[in-house]
């Protein structure tokens, strides 16, 4: 499982703020599909590169980070809600616990990175052949906003 760094937050958000700069005046649905998971977010998206995970789609305003972890680096029976656990632990997030509803095992917590506190909405699933941690990242000031579109992009997800 791979750790978060603060830095790498702070480059991807001020990747997708350059990277989305230039969006249409209106907004449409728009499918990405990657490495087996296919997800629907706007034409405000854009995939971009980051290094520790398996894809990444920017907007000006949220960031979509999603890691494909393979079955073969866990146990034959771990559960999804097990997965989810395993990466709260790693990650050192003790101060959340992992919910399922509509359809969603998620956990939500918070960053600060730079003086700036950025808010997660994580969701994890699981595939044909791996668990995938799908994070939506924020500012905490645009989290509450977001949350509805946010929740409909996790929603969306779909696994081969």
């Amino acid at each position: 499982m791979k750790h978060i760094t603060k830095a790498l937050l702070l480059v991807t958000l001020v990747c997708s703020l350059l990277l989305c700069g230039c969006n249409l005046l209106t907004e449409s649905e728009k499918t990405f599909t990657d490495s087996g998971m296919t997800i629907t977010l706007t034409n405000r998206f854009q995939k971009t590169e980051q290094e520790g995970f398996t894809v990444v789609y920017a907007s000006s305003k949220i960031v979509v980070f999603a890691l494909k972890e393979g079955f073969t680096n866990f146990e034959a029976d771990t559960t999804l809600e097990e997965y989810a656990e395993l990466v709260l632990a790693a990650n050192k997030l003790t101060d959340t616990t992992v919910t399922t509803e509509n359809g969603l095992t998620s956990f939500t917590y918070e960053s600060e990175v730079d003086g700036v506190s950025y808010s997660y909405f994580a969701t994890v699933h699981e595939g044909e052949d791996a668990f995938w941690l799908i994070q939506f990242a924020t500012k905490t000031d645009d989290f509450e906003a977001s949350k509805e579109a946010i929740t409909t992009y996790a929603k969306s997800i779909t696994l081969e």
